[in-house]
């Protein structure tokens, strides 16, 4: 909070969020604007993040984790055939 002539003066940030249905896998941005642009650009952006095939995590230790964002394609599996 600032004070700006006596009064407080309240700040805000905006947080935009695009959830994936399937794997509930949340894309965000954080802004500090109500621009149009900033929240149309949002979903644009959060389809291209969700078509990469996996994201790679940073996490505060150090370490990092892959998250899978694409279609798992099923391994090939071989079963005897009948007869």
């Amino acid at each position: 909070m600032f004070v700006a002539h006596g009064q407080p003066r309240l700040e805000h940030t905006l947080v935009h969020s695009v959830i994936d249905g399937h794997s509930r896998l949340v894309y965000v941005e954080v802004h500090d604007d109500e621009t149009a642009l900033a929240a149309t650009a949002v979903p644009a952006r959060a389809v291209g993040w969700f078509a990469k095939p996996s994201v790679v995590m940073p996490w505060p230790t150090g370490s990092t984790s892959t998250i899978i964002t694409g279609p798992i394609q099923p391994a090939a599996t071989s079963h005897p055939s009948p007869g």
